[in-house]
């Protein structure tokens, strides 16, 4: 009997090495395209946002007091700008002076980490836990002052510090006891005792300043004015038994050397301090120059 053929029967054969090479190779070029173009991209932000840092009006603003940024190459040392890399100094990026008051974690277990990815996908400090700065003299600022930081928390814990600073133990709250930058009840304190609150959270980039002119005391978050205070009077800025002591800034991510108990938690980018209060239009060139770098919308 004839054999009936199905012609619809179609022949399969397996893949030949070579073929198989071949697939494996081409999968290879365009992961390894996917990776250069990720790192190309990182790399363009990078140079961006230095030129933005490198063209901007920060030091061409008289009585800079100290000026820290994470873009810069000088900002670290080398070795230390990989990600999640412990960092031993923060270098003072302030061209007005000699005297550079570079940050540095007292012990090893104070050290804060270096993030590439960190906000608007630039390198960013990372402080958790014990993590905190402070330098080997303080900021003096007298009585005004003008303070800019981009910052990002993740946690609204009461009583995360900024920046501390601050004048002669009176009662056992340590010597580092005015809070410029005070995170309180999902509210961002100008001070210790003064409660000019503004709201911010935990899944947004903040740019938020903090001013002491003509005494009066007020802080902004994102360009936004929260209630001011007016300092005046012999106690300019005052703890809680009202001992006199003029501004001054020691740590940064710390309520003061004693505990770290109230350490802030999150992402700090950049500072940015002035020993006087800021004029509106140096104010604005400043904030400008921040909310481009760091994509940060301002309310004006």
């Amino acid at each position: 009997m004839p054999r009936i053929i199905n012609s619809n029967h179609k022949s399969f054969k397996a893949f030949s090495l070579i073929e198989l090479s071949i697939v494996i190779l081409i999968i290879g070029i365009l992961v390894a395209g996917v990776t250069q173009s990720s790192r190309l991209v990182k790399r363009i932000r990078l140079l961006t946002a230095q030129n933005i840092t490198n063209s901007s009006p920060v030091p061409t603003i008289k009585d800079l007091a100290l000026w820290y940024e994470s873009t810069l190459d000088r900002s670290f040392n080398d070795a230390e700008e990989q990600d999640l890399g412990e960092l031993t100094m923060w270098y003072d990026n302030n061209p007005q002076t000699t005297n550079k008051l570079n940050a540095f974690p007292p012990l090893v277990n104070n050290r804060p980490k270096y993030i590439e990815n960190g906000i608007n996908g630039l390198p960013t400090l990372n402080f958790v836990d014990d993590d905190f700065l402070q330098y080997v003299d303080n900021v003096g600022l007298s009585t005004s002052a003008t303070v800019f930081i981009i910052f990002k928390t993740n946690d609204l814990m009461n009583d995360r510090q900024i920046f501390v600073g601050g004048g002669i133990d009176f009662g056992g709250y340590g010597t580092k006891c005015v809070a410029l930058a005070h995170l309180n009840s999902a509210s961002w304190y100008g001070s210790w005792n003064v409660t000019n609150a503004l709201s911010y959270n935990t899944s947004s980039p903040m740019l938020c300043r903090w001013s002491y002119r003509n005494g009066i005391i007020q802080s902004f978050m994102n360009g936004s004015p929260g209630s001011s205070t007016n300092a005046g009077g012999s106690y300019p800025l005052s703890r809680h038994n009202n001992a006199s002591q003029d501004f001054t800034i020691d740590y940064i991510a710390s309520q003061y050397i004693y505990t770290t108990l109230y350490n802030f938690h999150g992402y700090i980018s950049e500072v940015i301090v002035y020993g006087r209060g800021l004029k509106d239009d140096e104010v604005v060139d400043i904030e400008r120059y921040l909310a481009k770098k760091y994509a940060i919308k301002l309310t004006y």
